[in-house]
């Protein structure tokens, strides 16, 4: 069972996943590299459900598209009630759940969940109870940490936002944002010189310094602030979609992510 953790509120609070880049477009990170093959159309008229909304940015992007829209989250609903009221979202509603209990009167046509399921307490057993959710036909989408091509995040990162993440907010704030300037930095050296071999670099030259700025806070601040986080292997996201999918596609974005979906059977 998940508890609730305060960490999460606290983040979503104060910080906002519009998904902007250099130009200022919204979502362009939800676009370009969660959707891939399809692209926004596939929600038209549809029931889409986000697992793990956060402060639920883009459930109002997605009511725009769906016909409706439900976000779940164990740690943001006073967060997500204030946003929804203040879009004037008919056909937005939000669940206060534990995804790997979670469970629905209906079946939905497309289950997103972008960056959530790495953080919860059995990873295999959200997977399990969210497919659950999704009708036959219907699509399903996650974004998760990958194990491969995170050595550094894995082994000495963590160590040190073991430290910090019993900080408060400010100051974790603080430490986003002069990290954010630091890789900043570093990527824009290292992508000049194309120097391909050091950490991150895809991330960075594919990623990170195309977003605002505001959004690489926020990546940095998500790494800073988790209190749970599992990097999975390709041979666990092969295995989630393995027996109960089809059309099923798999990349390894940014050099640093699982991005996969599939179509229920």
């Amino acid at each position: 069972m998940q508890l609730k953790q305060n960490e999460w509120s606290v983040q979503w609070q104060n910080l906002r996943h519009d998904g902007c880049d250099q130009s200022g477009a919204t979502q362009q990170h939800f676009l370009n590299f969660f959707l891939k093959p399809y692209d926004a159309g596939i929600f038209k008229n549809k029931v889409v459900l986000d697992a793990g909304c956060g402060g639920g940015d883009k459930l109002f992007f997605l009511s725009a598209l769906a016909r409706r829209v439900i976000g779940v989250d164990l740690n943001t609903q006073s967060v997500v009630a204030q946003r929804i009221q203040d879009q004037g979202c008919c056909n937005v509603e939000f669940i206060e759940a534990d995804l790997a209990e979670l469970k629905l009167p209906e079946q939905v046509d497309i289950l997103i969940s972008d960056g959530v399921i790495h953080h919860t307490v059995d990873p295999d057993r959200t997977f399990a109870n969210l497919k659950s959710l999704v009708k036959p036909g219907g699509l399903m989408m996650v974004m998760v940490y990958a194990q491969e091509g995170n050595w550094v995040n894995q082994h000495i990162l963590n160590k040190i936002f073991a430290i910090t993440r019993a900080w408060p907010y400010i100051l974790k704030r603080w430490l986003a944002v002069f990290l954010a300037r630091c890789l900043r930095g570093y990527g824009r050296v290292i992508c000049f010189c194309r120097i391909t071999g050091l950490p991150f670099y895809r991330y960075l030259h594919d990623y990170f310094l195309g977003m605002s700025f505001s959004m690489n806070v926020l990546d940095i601040y998500d790494q800073i602030n988790a209190p749970l986080v599992y990097y999975i292997a390709r041979q666990d996201i092969e295995r989630w979609f393995q027996d109960d999918f089809e059309d099923v596609n798999i990349f390894h974005e940014k050099g640093v992510t699982w991005v996969a979906n599939g179509r229920k059977k």
